[in-house]
């Protein structure tokens, strides 16, 4: 595996994990809050323990949501050296890199690396470049791209 696409897949897990923790910590803020029945800052005291509630349910479900997205990172078989665009790839376009993956976005990457995007199977970017090969051109939102690398 090449030295970036180690760094992007190592990335990846870290912003997942990151995330997910966050998440839990604003769960057990919330979850202290409810239990003391102090209203922190930013609450209307009116609605509190339902605004509370709300924020609850909502961090619970995007850490579920990330907990799932570090299960699927660990389903995809980033070796080997692949042909085409697909799962687990590295995609590199004129002025992109693409990890064909599960959908993060921009990831931090070591001072010196190129920006890598985190993108699904499911994103329309990929539908356009699916299945295709180095070499190969597709055009996306009106902009033309020319694969040079798949990893």
């Amino acid at each position: 595996m090449k030295d970036l696409k180690k760094i992007a897949v190592a990335a990846l897990k870290k912003e997942i994990q990151e995330r997910t923790a966050v998440y839990k910590e604003k769960m057990e803020n919330i979850n202290e809050t409810l239990e003391s029945g102090d209203v922190k800052h930013g609450y209307d005291n009116d609605d509190s323990h339902g605004e509370l509630l709300g924020d609850l349910e909502r961090y619970a479900q995007l850490r579920e949501e990330h907990e799932d997205m570090l299960i699927k990172w660990g389903n995809i078989d980033f070796h080997g050296g692949k042909q085409d665009v697909q799962q687990g790839a590295i995609v590199r376009t004129e002025n992109n890199v693409f990890l064909v993956s599960i959908p993060m976005g921009e990831l931090t990457m070591m001072e010196g690396h190129d920006k890598v995007y985190a993108i699904s199977t499911e994103a329309p970017l990929y539908k356009a470049m699916d299945g295709l090969k180095e070499g190969d051109e597709f055009k996306f939102n009106d902009k033309e791209y020319k694969i040079k690398e798949i990893y």
